[in-house]
């Protein structure tokens, strides 16, 4: 399943229902920087349902986001 994250331990799926999830259950954590929890809102995940608590998410992945390109042309 695909979400993002909106605040501490709360994520929103695209089918609009809302999860719970550890920040030990971010898999590639280490491979960003964070200052703190919060500083991950609005990271888009992949993650896994539950399978004991269905509102929890597992086994997180944040995905790669690609920033936008602006281009400027020279004055003339």
């Amino acid at each position: 399943m695909k979400g993002t994250i909106l605040s501490n331990g709360i994520l929103r799926a695209e089918d609009g229902k809302r999860y719970t999830f550890k920040l030990e259950e971010i898999q590639n954590l280490s491979k960003f920087s964070y200052t703190d929890e919060h500083s991950l809102d609005g990271m888009e995940v992949d993650f896994e349902q539950g399978k004991e608590d269905e509102n929890q998410a597992t086994s997180l992945f944040i995905l790669p986001t690609q920033e936008s390109k602006v281009t400027t042309h020279p004055a003339a």
